[in-house]
């Protein structure tokens, strides 16, 4: 009947993915319940990713095929069980989804033993009327996202060891004046440690006329968008000049 319809097509919005209707009839209402169960085949067939999906108690409604495979699982197994029965995240843990989304906040990556990097986010499941009537959770597989950092974290690393080491003055510096960072031997200038000048301006550092003369440097920088090149004298605060 349209109840019977209207009732499974409730079943499987409220988050029973798993539910079909395998009509035996095949008169309108029944190639309507077929149509129904190839559309629901296409949506649960176009999640490649690990799924749970349960109600505002956190009980299981359904899990799709690669969650099943990450529990060592099968639906029937699962379904009707707490969430964090069936999870790889104990509740209230970092990386525990909907414990994270009830406290507004990102959920943890993790490693599991199989390898790789994955996040798990929670959404909420929501009704006709707007109301949240439970979670669905994704997985997303971020080991790219995670190498890409590591790789950025290893250049910046080299970059802080070059910038460190180097025996050249040199420091980051913004269009406002101010230092953003500055290597020991252009501090050695000033006679201070590096994080002592950041913030401040060639004035507050220098006398009068170095500071001029940065200034002057820095003004055809951003004037032309260009590098600029001078051969200048400097009195190091030990009092030898380079």
């Amino acid at each position: 009947s349209i109840t019977t319809l209207i009732a499974g097509i409730s079943r499987f919005r409220s988050g029973e993915r798993q539910f079909r209707f395998n009509s035996p009839i095949k008169d309108e209402i029944g190639i309507l319940a077929d149509s129904f169960d190839d559309m629901a085949d296409s949506i649960v067939q176009s999640v490649k990713a690990p799924l749970v999906i349960t109600d505002s108690n956190r009980k299981v409604r359904y899990m799709n095929e690669q969650a099943l495979a990450r529990v060592g699982k099968t639906l029937p197994e699962v379904v009707d069980r707490p969430y964090a029965e069936v999870s790889l995240h104990p509740e209230w843990s970092e990386d525990c989804a909907i414990s994270a989304l009830l406290e507004g906040k990102e959920p943890d990556v993790y490693s599991p033993r199989a390898g790789g990097y994955f996040q798990d986010n929670a959404v909420y499941l929501k009704d006709n009327a707007g109301n949240a009537v439970g979670y669905i959770i994704p997985t997303t597989d971020v080991t790219d996202i995670v190498a890409g950092r590591m790789r950025i974290e290893e250049q910046r690393a080299l970059l802080d060891i070059i910038f460190s080491s180097t025996p050249d003055l040199m420091w980051y510096k913004g269009a406002d004046g101010k230092y953003m960072a500055v290597n020991p031997r252009f501090s050695s200038l000033a006679g201070t440690n590096p994080k002592q000048l950041v913030g401040k301006t060639a004035d507050d550092i220098f006398p009068a006329d170095i500071a001029e003369r940065f200034k002057i440097n820095d003004q055809k920088a951003l004037e032309n968008k260009a590098p600029t090149y001078s051969e200048e004298t400097r009195r190091f605060q030990g009092g030898h000049e380079e």
